[in-house]
C-alpha cells in the first residue's frame, strides 16, 4: 500500500483507550490511517488514582497503591491487544509495544500529547460513550471536544472503507478550516466531498409591512434563501479542491435531521465544533452535538472558537 503525505501534515496519531473494549474500534480506525500515512501512532490509557498529597495519607502506601494498578491496567490492556490485534502492527512495532499507561485526568493526559505542536498535527481517535444503548458522550470525550486544538476523529462503529465524506459548514471564515482537514482526508482515502449547507427558513408570527406586499415574509425569505445559496456557491469556488471529486448541496431544513438522513448516503462526518464548557449541547454546540450523539457513522471534529450555526 503506497505511503500518501498527508498535507495536513499527520505526524502522530493518539489514540484513547479503555479496558473494556469500547475504544477498539477508534483503534482501528487509527490504524488504517497510520497505513496509509506516515505518522506515529500512540495508544494513551488514563488511571485515576490516589494523590501523595491527600492529608492524613501516607505517601508510601499511596504510592505503592498507584504502581500496582498502573501495573493491573497495562497488563490487562497488553493482553487485550494481544489477542483482539494479534498481528497488528505500526511501522513493524506490535501494537501493545505503542501502548502508555499513565497516571491522571484522561481527557487532560490526551490534551497534553499534543500540546506544544502546530495546528492539525496531530489527530486524536476516540470512540463512543454509550448509556443504555443511547450514544452519549462522557466528560472526557467532552473536554477533548472542547480543548483540543487538533481534530478529534469519534469512531462509533466498526470502521469502513472511506470513499465519501460530507462537510457541513456555516460559510463562517472558518469553513475553510473544515475544508482543509476534509480535504487532506479525501487525498488520503481517495475520497468525494459532499459540501453541504442548511438553510432553516426562518419563522414569522406575521408581516412586519402588511400594507406592502412586496416586503411579505415569503419574499424576504426567498430573497434570503437566494443570496445564501450563492454565497455558498461563492465560498465552493473559492476553495482549492486539488482535483478532488466533490459536489456542493444546499439543503433546506434544520442541521441536525438534515445531516442524519444523508449519513446512510457517507462515509465520513467532517464538521466544525466550538469550545466552551458546561453541558454537552453547550461545549459542542446544539447542532454538533446533534448529530454527534445519534450519528452511526464516524466523525471529525474541528475545533472553532466562534459560536455561529453550530452554537
Amino acid at each position: 500500500m503506497p505511503t500518501v503525505k498527508s498535507p495536513l501534515p499527520l505526524r502522530r496519531l493518539v489514540v484513547g483507550v479503555d479496558e473494556d473494549g469500547r475504544s477498539d474500534n477508534a483503534v482501528r480506525a487509527a490504524l488504517t490511517l497510520a497505513e496509509k500515512t506516515d505518522a506515529n501512532m500512540e495508544l494513551i490509557h488514563a488511571v485515576t488514582v490516589p494523590s501523595s498529597r491527600w492529608r492524613k495519607a501516607d505517601p508510601v502506601r499511596i504510592a505503592a497503591f498507584n504502581a500496582e494498578a498502573l501495573k493491573h491496567a497495562w497488563e490487562a490492556l497488553r493482553h487485550h491487544f494481544e489477542v483482539c490485534f494479534a498481528g497488528q502492527t505500526v511501522a513493524e512495532k506490535p501494537l501493545e509495544s505503542l501502548l502508555r499507561v499513565l497516571p491522571g485526568n484522561p481527557a487532560k493526559l490526551i490534551i497534553d500529547q499534543t500540546e506544544g505542536d502546530s495546528e492539525f498535527a496531530h489527530m486524536i481517535f476516540v470512540g463512543p460513550h454509550r448509556v443504555e444503548g443511547v450514544l452519549d458522550y462522557g466528560s472526557t470525550a467532552r473536554s477533548i471536544l472542547a480543548k483540543s486544538k487538533h481534530p478529534v476523529w469519534i469512531q462509533p462503529s466498526e470502521p469502513y472503507e472511506i470513499k465519501k465524506i460530507l462537510v457541513p459548514i456555516d460559510l463562517s471564515d472558518e469553513s475553510h478550516q473544515t475544508f482543509s482537514v476534509a480535504l487532506s482526508l479525501a487525498k488520503i482515502f481517495e475520497a468525494e466531498i459532499t459540501l453541504l449547507h442548511c438553510f432553516a427558513n426562518p419563522v414569522f408570527a406575521y408581516a412586519a409591512h402588511p400594507e406592502y406586499p412586496d416586503l411579505s415574509p415569503s419574499y424576504v425569505i426567498d430573497d434570503l434563501r437566494e443570496s445564501t445559496e450563492d454565497h455558498l456557491h461563492e465560498i465552493a469556488d473559492s476553495f482549492d479542491w486539488q482535483g478532488i471529486p466533490h459536489q456542493v448541496r444546499f439543503e433546506i431544513g434544520d442541521p441536525v435531521p438534515t445531516v442524519l438522513g444523508m449519513q446512510d448516503e457517507m462515509d465520513l462526518v467532517v464538521m466544525g465544533t466550538h469550545g466552551a464548557t458546561g453541558f454537552a449541547s453547550a461545549v459542542l454546540g446544539s447542532t454538533a452535538y446533534g448529530i454527534l450523539k445519534r450519528t452511526t457513522r464516524p466523525v471529525v471534529a474541528v475545533h472553532h472558537d466562534r459560536n455561529n450555526w453550530l452554537a
